[in-house]
């Protein structure tokens, strides 16, 4: 019988708390940003899809959002009391500079429109 893949060797489980969470990622283990992802994707993702209309943009920021995270979280101190908030703050960030940098269909609208 094989063991669940949180029991692996260097896995933290997801039951562990975000303190141990981000001990880690400051450490550079790589399976705590893949346990952050497990327990925090599904919120953020929900966030980012109430602002993007556009899936395949919703998910490239998800994964921009946790890249920026793991960049982010280790060399700055974070609040481990408000980690879901932090990551909704950068998405959130990501997700404005992604909504300002999409072409518009306006300026073709109204080039027909005067045309």
């Amino acid at each position: 019988m094989s063991q669940s893949p949180n029991y692996m060797k260097g896995v933290i489980p997801i039951s562990y708390s975000d303190d141990q969470l981000i001990d880690q990622i400051q450490k550079k283990n790589k399976n705590a940003l893949a346990s952050l992802y497990d327990k925090y994707a599904a919120p953020v993702y929900g966030f980012i899809c109430e602002e993007v209309n556009d899936k395949i943009l919703a998910e490239e920021i998800l994964q921009q959002t946790f890249l920026n995270a793991w960049n982010t979280f280790s060399y700055s101190p974070i609040s481990k009391n408000h980690l879901l908030l932090q990551l909704i703050n950068i998405a959130r960030s990501i997700t404005n500079k992604s909504i300002i940098q999409q072409p518009t269909d306006f300026n073709s609208d109204l080039k027909i429109a005067i045309v």
